[in-house]
């Protein structure tokens, strides 16, 4: 499969990084770019992910990052010498994207003081790879919308920071939707942000 194209464009006087990446749709590339920003020691200031028309296996993300001005230009390097991607998994179960409008639906919701590596946390549990019996069903979470960004409570000079995310998350098996919510919970504990997540099971009305 392809790997997404990526660009970026740095503001130095900002400490800043905007990101926009597309590409054919699959399991766990916000992981993989949340990741690369992690280990580069940058954090998620705002993203937005989306699937996009007409056929909708195919998606576009925009991810502001920010850090230090040598970790920015390091991710900038590492963009423009195309090796952003190196080393993603490249089998034909984790690449096959999910058939969302007859997947199981999930919503997340996190509002929270702000800290690094939020987006990559949830994205990582998500896109786990998990046991199933059925060699047909994708291992994996797969996002179909995800919104994230941080501002000011209050909006007063400041503030603490808060960290808003909602996310629509898809799965070929409930069994996995149910493991997603319990390491979900698991991972909120450790980060002592347990009562600041959410998730809504989006297959039955209420």
């Amino acid at each position: 499969m392809t790997s997404p194209r990526i660009e970026g464009l740095l503001n130095e006087e900002n400490e800043s990084l905007h990101l926009r990446v597309a590409g054919p749709d699959r399991p766990n590339v916000i992981s993989d770019v949340t990741g690369q920003l992690e280990k580069q020691q940058l954090y998620v200031d705002s993203i937005t992910f989306n699937l996009v028309m007409p056929s909708q296996d195919q998606f576009q993300m925009e991810i502001l990052a920010r850090g230090g001005i040598q970790n920015l230009r390091q991710v900038k390097f590492i963009m423009d010498s195309g090796k952003f991607f190196e080393g993603a998994p490249a089998s034909d179960r984790y690449n096959r994207p999910i058939t969302w409008a007859t997947a199981n639906l999930l919503h997340i919701a996190l509002y929270t003081p702000d800290q690094e590596g939020l987006t990559a946390g949830i994205s990582k549990v998500v896109g786990k790879e998990r046991t199933i019996v059925d060699e047909n069903v994708c291992p994996y979470g797969n996002f179909v919308h995800l919104i994230g960004s941080t501002h000011n409570a209050g909006g007063a000079e400041g503030a603490t920071p808060f960290y808003s995310l909602r996310a629509n998350v898809a799965t070929e098996s409930l069994h996995i939707q149910h493991e997603i919510v319990e390491d979900l919970q698991t991972w909120a504990r450790e980060q002592s942000i347990d009562g600041d997540i959410w998730t809504r099971d989006l297959n039955h009305s209420s």
